[in-house]
């Protein structure tokens, strides 16, 4: 589970990333790299394992692909940062769905279904809450695997001294993000998965005060400038995933790790 999850933000790291999403560079070797997993995923079930489609729809499919781009990628997340009291102006707003847009195109959904503005993006977040999809038992497991083990508390301890703590941590951890995961999702969805909202949600409202505090500082120039301050934070980041966006051949080392993965995929 955790493997899958630091996969999934290794690559938004790539992905959102400057200038990662140019033709040829890292953040758009990995977007490709996915597209084709999730088209040899569906060859696979529709050819070999008998996957029925008349009764099941197409797995991996442009509606679903579309909903988990704009909806879960792009309009949630801006969300909770709204909701963490973080603001954007009106053009970062559709910078950020316009990068995603095109994210989005590059792993394989049509154009047509993906927003051409933040207004766009935010019908097509409202349209996905709506569809009332209910969890099987197959989501239920992979929620109580994603609370149990995909995190991992950083520390900054050694490296067993930090997984003793994160150990010690792991009971209020769980709950912790159970209960902040149901603070943005629809509440019947929530309770089918088994997650229920409680008093820990009013960490979010204890945190605004403090997230404004800073935005304050920051736009007041205290921290900096704002290209050294964003700098500083990508570094935080993508140092996490072992990644150096200053190597000129860090895409070049993602073209040839995908080819071979994918030659033993197929």
């Amino acid at each position: 589970t955790w493997d899958r999850v630091y996969a999934t933000g290794k690559w938004v790291a790539l992905a959102t990333a400057p200038e990662q999403m140019e033709v040829g560079a890292s953040g758009w070797v990995e977007s490709l790299r996915i597209r084709l997993v999730h088209a040899m995923v569906r060859h696979h079930l529709i050819e070999r394992q008998g996957w029925d489609v008349e009764a099941w729809g197409v797995p991996i499919n442009q509606t679903y692909s579309q909903f988990t781009i704009t909806a879960g990628f792009c309009a949630l997340p801006l969300r909770v940062a709204k909701d963490l009291g973080l603001r954007y102006s009106p053009a970062e707003l559709e910078a950020i769905t316009h990068l995603w847009r095109w994210i989005g195109w590059t792993m394989g959904v049509d154009d047509e279904l993906l927003p051409k503005s933040y207004a766009d993006a935010q019908r097509i977040y409202k349209i996905a809450t709506e569809f009332r999809m209910e969890p099987d038992d197959s989501g239920k497991v992979l929620t109580k695997a994603l609370l149990r083990d995909g995190y991992a508390a950083d520390f900054g301890l050694p490296g067993p001294l930090n997984t003793a703590v994160h150990m010690m941590a792991r009971p209020f951890l769980k709950p912790f993000f159970a209960t902040m995961s149901s603070r943005w999702m629809d509440p019947a969805t929530a309770e089918a998965l088994g997650l229920r909202p409680g008093r820990l949600n009013n960490f979010v409202v204890l945190a605004r005060p403090v997230v404004r505090s800073r935005e304050l500082l920051r736009s007041m120039g205290l921290m900096g400038p704002d290209t050294k301050v964003a700098a500083r934070e990508l570094r935080l980041v993508t140092s996490r995933f072992g990644l150096d966006l200053a190597d000129p051949d860090l895409a070049k080392r993602y073209q040839q790790a995908d080819s071979g993965k994918l030659e033993k995929a197929s």
